[in-house]
């Protein structure tokens, strides 16, 4: 199964602020009512993929989302959670309070041209034995 949503807005938060977040049936989560998320400016719409594999018996999940900003990056932090908005507004969460954490990685280019971008490409990749959790209100 793999499954793309579109992404409009991407925050961040370090992992130990999510302590008290429920996992609830159907791949849904409940956030601690005390969480603040910082905003990642993103240029232009993010896409978010979830792909499945079975490894030793058990059901993976892979999900991946890129983005370019002009912001610094949340990698100076070492573990961050990504809530997603998509483009209908419902919230999806990548990562948990536990292992494993969300890999971020960066892209830093040196343009040739006067004209070409200067944006970050930031790419995050979380791998564990849960997709993109749903927010329940």
């Amino acid at each position: 199964m793999i499954r793309t949503v579109h992404i409009i807005k991407v925050e961040s938060i370090p992992v130990s602020s999510l302590a008290g977040m429920v996992t609830l049936a159907d791949y849904t989560c409940r956030l601690p009512s005390n969480v603040n998320f910082t905003d990642i400016n993103i240029q232009d719409q993010a896409d978010a993929k979830t792909d499945d594999t079975i490894e030793n018996k058990e059901r993976v999940y892979t999900t991946t989302f890129s983005f370019r900003t002009c912001d610094k990056t949340p990698s100076d932090r070492r573990h961050l959670a990504f809530r997603l908005t998509t483009i209908d507004g419902s919230q999806m969460l990548v990562g948990t309070s536990s292992r494993p954490y969300a890999i971020v990685k960066e892209h830093n280019p040196y343009p040739g041209k006067p004209g070409d971008s200067v944006l970050k490409e930031v790419t995050v990749t979380w791998k564990g034995t849960l997709p993109m959790l749903y927010i329940a209100n």
